[in-house]
């Protein structure tokens, strides 16, 4: 029962939840440079900004900034709302309020365009 506890209280800690998030950030990256430069890296690079989210707030924009400018480059619409997403929301708790508004309302009007409503509701949120 003790060993339970132990593990619960060490694996199941915030420390841990980032640890993990680290190494699936690394074994992406890791990955990053055999992945042709389509709408798979720019997955791979969403994922990588999104495992940062609560760690490095630095590589979340920068990651998030690569699928970006990517996602423009190929013109694949559904990763420049992602992107401009996870900024706006990286932005947002990194008290760039208006940097965090500008974003947010790209991402807003591309999830409308799409009809995304999963992502138009979580920019609306992050709005409000």
């Amino acid at each position: 029962m003790l060993a339970v506890s132990a593990y619960l209280l060490c694996c199941s800690s915030p420390v841990a939840a980032r640890t993990q998030a680290v190494i699936y950030a690394d074994s992406l990256l890791s990955a990053l440079p055999r992945i042709k430069n389509d709408t798979g890296k720019v997955n791979v690079l969403l994922s990588v900004s999104r495992s940062y989210k609560t760690s490095n707030v630095t590589k979340e924009f920068y990651y998030a900034g690569r699928a970006l400018g990517l996602s423009e480059r190929i013109g694949w619409a559904p990763g420049i709302m992602y992107a401009e997403q996870l900024i706006g929301e990286s932005y947002n708790s990194a008290v760039g309020y208006n940097e965090a508004v500008q974003h947010l309302k790209l991402s807003l009007a591309l999830a409308r365009k799409l009809q995304s409503t999963d992502v138009e509701a979580a920019c609306l949120q992050t709005l409000v």
